[in-house]
């Protein structure tokens, strides 16, 4: 670790921790020096070269260790609401969320990214987008020019957002889907793998097929 880089916990040790700890690795700013997780079979073991301590109880001695910063390692299926209380958890103890982008990404120069989000490996983002806190867009997803991401979405591998899209709080824009230019997903709302959005979304619906119409209704997460 370089004298000058921040030590970072990663939260949450499973599959998109890997992706995370790489990132962390490419950024001269922050150090992975240890990794929680709640799935207790996996204290003692390794994600990525990481040490894996135990569960959120050690936040608070890692604070007192001089940890500062958290990369959130939690991704989504579809429910984005374990990840954001990962989040939620760490902000309450005053710890700061990374802003993370892999190093294979390939950004606008304006782009606005909050506390806690991710741009995985290949993605693709635009001018004018903007981008809230705690939010995923996954490898190889394209961002066009202009889209508003809120808080805590997830916009998994291979998707692609045309311009002007405003995508609500929570929402899952699946793998390999497409949402067509200046449409509204709401908030809590669900495209599912594959489907092609040519109508907005309502809030707290689930969208699939081709093109795309309401399956169900999605349970909204506690506030």
């Amino acid at each position: 670790m370089k004298a000058e880089s921040a030590p970072t916990v990663v939260l949450g040790a499973g599959g998109h921790a890997f992706s995370v700890i790489a990132a962390l690795r490419a950024d001269p700013r922050y150090a992975p020096v240890a990794a929680l997780d709640i799935d207790a079979r996996r204290w003692g073991t390794k994600v990525a070269g990481v040490p894996i301590l135990g569960g959120d109880a050690l936040l608070a001695r890692l604070i007192r260790q001089g940890v500062r910063h958290f990369a959130v390692g939690v991704g989504g299926i579809a429910d984005n609401a374990p990840r954001r209380a990962v989040f939620e958890r760490a902000i309450a103890v005053g710890l700061h969320g990374v802003a993370l982008v892999h190093p294979s990404a390939n950004l606008a120069g304006d782009l606005r990214i909050g506390a806690g989000s991710f741009i995985g490996p290949g993605a693709i983002v635009n001018a004018g987008v903007r981008i809230g806190r705690n939010t995923i867009v996954n490898t190889g997803a394209i961002v066009e020019h202009d889209v508003r991401l809120g808080d805590h979405v997830h916009v998994a591998s291979g998707a692609i957002i045309c311009g002007g899209v405003q995508v609500g709080a929570g929402a899952h824009i699946g793998a390999g889907a497409t949402v067509r230019q200046y449409l509204r997903i709401g908030a809590g709302a669900l495209v599912a793998l594959g489907a092609a959005v040519v109508a907005p979304v309502r809030s707290h619906t689930a969208v699939g097929g081709v093109p795309a119409r309401p399956i169900q209704a999605v349970r909204k997460a506690k506030s």
